[in-house]
């Protein structure tokens, strides 16, 4: 007798605690978006994307572009052909010299 009224009295307590787990252990989900919210947020991702590609790539091309500046084709065509000499050497002569006690030539600026 009195293992059936503690089996009776066992089984009744476990439905409230298998609801409890089921419960816990059951995900609550969000709720449905409303097609107003859709939208906005489609118009957001598209506005974030416009800015990035009206200003960010500009402003990114123009910064990370490598000056290349204009050579002086014709000075150096004339410089190879001897028309045209090196304007330091004019105002600096170069006079080599060699002596037996040094190792090597010595260069004086005159």
């Amino acid at each position: 007798m009195e293992l059936e009224a503690h089996n009776e009295a066992a089984a009744k307590p476990a439905e409230p605690r298998a609801r409890t787990v089921d419960a816990i252990n059951m995900k609550k989900k969000p709720p449905p978006e409303t097609k107003e919210a859709i939208m906005t947020r489609r118009w957001v991702i598209l506005s974030f994307w416009t800015v990035v590609a009206l200003l960010g790539l500009p402003v990114w091309w123009k910064t990370t572009t490598i000056y290349r500046a204009d050579l002086p084709l014709q000075e150096m065509i004339d410089w190879a052909d001897g028309k045209v000499g090196l304007s330091c050497c004019k105002k600096a002569k170069l006079a080599l010299t060699t002596s037996a006690r040094s190792a090597g030539p010595c260069f004086l600026f005159v």
